[in-house]
């Protein structure tokens, strides 16, 4: 099933969001979740992304020339808004280091919960890597997209879209509390999860 994540960031992006990275600004310097840095002498143009909720979030803000390779999950309609836009990006990996090293390439995106070896073998061979933060709170995704949109040269791209989501939760608050009934909601995750406190599903909903 696609995620509240995809649901709240695809359905804000403008058609046409994605543009030519601003080489302004380059080369700079990135703070990732774990405190490390990385120093980006460009925009990146070979990214690689190994976690669907950062595929979702690329596939607003890049066009897919920049992207070398995103989670199998991201080519997969059940889960994912970004089909299309993932279409002719050469690979569709899980997290496997010998193909992420062969891609060449110049951003990888990894997630708090990527497995630390697998982070410490792609730190080894000398690539630059930017773990992101949690995805608990609505807050927490828009936090990401604008550290993607960082480290990518779109970080006008990427506030707009932060902006846009801004205003459609805001229309939905107005709508909820018009209504005179709250009905009790569980959401069932395909895979036998229930999604509860401290997620952006139970934040949603409540």
């Amino acid at each position: 099933m696609r995620t509240a994540l995809a649901a709240l960031l695809l359905s804000a992006a403008l058609p046409g969001l994605a543009g030519t990275p601003a080489a302004a600004g380059f080369p700079r310097v990135i703070q990732g979740d774990d405190d490390r840095t990385i120093t980006l002498s460009a925009p990146p143009r070979r990214i690689v992304s190994v976690v669907l909720a950062v595929d979702q979030i690329l596939s607003a803000l890049v066009e897919s020339d920049r992207v070398q390779a995103v989670s199998p999950l991201t080519a997969d309609p059940y889960h994912s808004y970004a089909v299309e836009w993932a279409r002719h990006i050469p690979l569709k990996i899980d997290v496997n280091v010998e193909q992420i090293i062969a891609s060449k390439p110049d951003l990888i995106i990894v997630a708090r919960y990527t497995r630390a070896d697998t982070v410490k073998l792609l730190l080894d061979a000398g690539l630059p890597v930017l773990r992101l933060g949690a995805y608990a709170s609505i807050r927490d995704v828009q936090g990401n997209i604008l550290k993607v949109g960082e480290a990518v040269g779109a970080d006008k791209e990427a506030g707009e879209l932060v902006r846009q989501m801004n205003e459609r939760l805001a229309a939905v608050e107005r709508l909820v509390a018009r209504a005179s009934t709250r009905p009790r909601v569980v959401h069932y995750i395909k895979g036998g999860f229930i999604a509860g406190a401290g997620t952006t599903y139970d934040e949603t909903i409540v």
